[in-house]
């Protein structure tokens, strides 16, 4: 739906299917219990093939969910091509996730780290390299979640609003109501635009 829309305002889009997810011809190659970090080169790929195809100067990335890591991780890299990023329901994973595989039980434990009490937990995911590659990028970023939404931990939803509010007019934080971590499947009426109102603030001829 968010492909469509978007191209209905004139923006042209190439989604990543990350590697193993996917359905028939639609099924990327590659394992899917690859690494954050080899998402984030698929990702650098991607940029790569768009501007060996000379599109326009307005390089966005959108990611959603667990893809706000490697979205973040690959602005790192590439801050000087992005335009700007818009995040959707994004999570933010303990320092040294972005090497595990996904799907094995060592990334189910670095993600849900119950071996910690809550504090903890959460003064460790405050040390994400997601929150510091964001604070890097000089660029505008969005950020949207669910009210309800019941897969991102408050504190982290609470890092990302801290770091878009130091941006100033060139951050947004949203809050959808109702919703819950369902913000790309089913994004309620008038959600699609108002990303898209924040991109076109920062498109240029």
């Amino acid at each position: 739906r968010l492909q469509k829309f978007l191209g209905q305002h004139g923006y042209s889009s190439l989604v990543i299917h990350n590697r193993g997810v996917g359905e028939g011809k639609h099924l990327s190659e590659g394992p899917y219990k690859s690494t954050i970090l080899e998402r984030v080169t698929d990702f650098e790929s991607a940029t790569t093939f768009l501007l060996s195809k000379r599109v326009s100067p307005n390089l966005f990335l959108i990611a959603c969910s667990l893809n706000g890591e490697t979205a973040a991780l690959t602005a790192l890299k590439l801050k000087d091509k992005l335009k700007a990023i818009a995040l959707l329901e994004p999570a933010a994973y303990t320092p040294g996730t972005e090497n595990i595989r996904l799907g094995t039980s060592e990334f189910t434990h670095a993600l849900r780290r119950q071996d910690l009490l809550p504090k903890e937990k959460t003064e460790l995911q405050m040390q994400s390299p997601t929150f510091s590659a964001l604070e890097q990028f000089a660029g505008p970023l969005f950020v949207a979640y669910g009210e309800i939404d019941e897969k991102i931990d408050k504190p982290i939803q609470s890092k990302y609003e801290q770091i878009v509010k130091q941006k100033g007019t060139a951050g947004e934080f949203l809050i959808v109501p109702g919703v819950k971590h369902t913000l790309t499947a089913h994004a309620p009426n008038g959600f699609y635009e108002k990303l898209v109102a924040f991109l076109d603030k920062q498109r240029t001829n």
